[in-house]
């Protein structure tokens, strides 16, 4: 095992300019609690803004947003909504009581709209109330779970659409990327689009 260690330990050497800055643990993590990837790639973010220097502010950003937010599970594509608003925040000069009062006009991200909307599903304990009644304005948002108000799909009447006109017969994961993203799907495989 120590062979391949160290064998490895070389061959990383090849790849550092692929890195991220980060190479060790950061007792930070308890304060934000952003997922790994998260972490690396809201750093590259707040790089590519200009804001590599306000780092900490972002990460202590990111903790007041995911508590003002409920404290959600932060998977992909949550634990990007926090991020935006995170830097949204420190862009804009925003503090957590300046997006919480109801006074205060805050254009949220439209991630952020399209969380609170529900797109992305109902968080554990709902949303805070006074928050999303202050990012949704007076658009309505989902108590549902997505998913379940869609309308059924014919899959067998689908399928022969798809294939008709992709001009040949299609795979079962052909057929599922064609139902998620018809457009690319043919963009892909040619054929006909109906879009």
């Amino acid at each position: 095992m120590r062979k391949l260690s160290d064998y490895w330990s070389v061959v990383r050497k090849n790849y550092s300019a692929f890195e991220s800055e980060e190479r060790s643990g950061a007792s930070e993590v308890f304060v934000h609690g952003m997922p790994g990837g998260q972490y690396t790639n809201l750093r590259e973010q707040a790089r590519s803004l200009g804001l590599a220097g306000r780092w900490s502010e972002i990460a202590q950003a990111y903790a007041e947003v995911n508590d003002m937010f409920g404290d959600i599970v932060k998977v992909t594509p949550s634990s990007k909504v926090v991020g935006d608003m995170a830097l949204y925040m420190v862009t804009s000069g925003l503090d957590r009581e300046s997006v919480e009062d109801p006074a205060i006009e805050v254009a949220f991200p439209d991630s952020v709209v399209s969380f609170f909307r529900g797109d992305l599903g109902q968080p554990l304990g709902g949303f805070p109330a006074e928050l999303r009644k202050k990012v949704l304005k007076e658009e309505l948002g989902l108590d549902a779970r997505p998913g379940s108000i869609i309308p059924e799909v014919d899959l067998v009447a689908e399928r022969e659409l798809a294939e008709e006109r992709a001009l040949r017969p299609i795979s079962d994961p052909e057929f599922a990327s064609y139902l998620m993203y018809p457009d690319v799907f043919h963009q892909v495989h040619g054929g006909i689009s109906r879009f």
